[in-house]
């Protein structure tokens, strides 16, 4: 009798363990589960959540990006202009992501201008600008990643420091 009872307890122990852990997931890791499995509709309204309450460069991207894979690229226009307009420590950032929403178009001149924007917004510390390296070499941007550091090398008071 002892046993059983000890049996029961330890087996309800554990749905409920298993339970709280399938409760206990963010937004943000749903959206990459499904990101992972390429359901991009399903990532980009998770991440649309996430946004709601958290603005960074990863959930903005893989946001962008979702709506680029299922032909949404006027709804992530829309999000990328608002984002634009309001968003002041992030300017830099959304505009990198607009020039790579425009690279998917044939006019190339838009992406250089979304990118300039961008390295101008990132003038003002290194820090911005070194996030702005960062997003250019995940969006494969080679040579903005490499103006962007030299920007962050011009706006740093540290000599040597790059």
């Amino acid at each position: 009798m002892k046993y059983r009872f000890v049996n029961i307890l330890f087996c309800f122990g554990l749905l409920l363990n298993g339970a709280l852990m399938s409760y206990g997931q963010s937004p943000s890791d749903l959206a990459d589960e499904y990101y992972k499995k390429d359901e991009f509709d399903k990532a980009a309204n998770e991440y649309a959540r996430v946004l709601k309450n958290q603005v960074s460069w990863p959930v903005a991207f893989r946001y962008v990006n979702s709506l680029m894979r299922v032909n949404k690229t006027d709804e992530a226009e829309k999000y990328l202009k608002r984002q634009t307009r309001s968003e002041n420590e992030n300017t830099h950032l959304f505009e990198i992501l607009s020039g790579f929403l425009a690279g998917k178009k044939p006019d190339s001149l838009e992406v250089s201008n979304h990118f300039k924007a961008a390295l101008k917004n990132a003038q003002k510390s290194t820090a911005r600008a070194e996030q702005a390296a960062v997003a250019f070499n995940d969006i494969s941007e080679p040579k903005w990643a490499i103006s962007a550091l030299l920007l962050a090398r011009e706006t740093s008071r540290e000599p040597g420091s790059y």
